[in-house]
């Protein structure tokens, strides 16, 4: 049980960062379409705005609770495509812990465990 456990921190650890890097890279597409947006309407001294809310994961629910709630991250830890792919960090942990698995269940793509 303590491997399997090792396991699943070793897999949510390599989640958290992808995370992280897609994160900075969504920042980086936002900033840079806000300023191809502003640049475009340069002779408008006004600055565009941006419903940043609804440009990322509005209405994205997790796969697993069906919660949309922006206060848990939604990740996507594996091949499957759209919402499909989207899930709550704890709710992996969760499903990690009780299944017994070490791919997702839909896409059967694998998780990397380090050893």
């Amino acid at each position: 049980m303590i491997s399997q456990r090792s396991s699943v921190e070793n897999v949510l650890e390599k989640i958290i960062v992808k995370i992280e890097a897609e994160s900075n890279q969504k920042n980086t597409n936002i900033n840079l379409t806000i300023k191809r947006k502003y640049n475009s309407k340069h002779e408008s001294n006004k600055r565009p705005k941006l419903n940043l809310h609804e440009s990322l994961n509005e209405a994205t629910h997790c796969r697993i609770c069906y919660d949309s709630s922006h206060q848990l991250p939604i990740i996507y830890p594996c091949k499957c495509k759209g919402t499909m792919g989207a899930i709550h960090l704890k709710c992996l942990e969760h499903w990690l812990e009780e299944s017994n698995r070490n791919s997702c269940e839909l896409c059967g793509h694998q998780f990397e465990f380090e050893g």
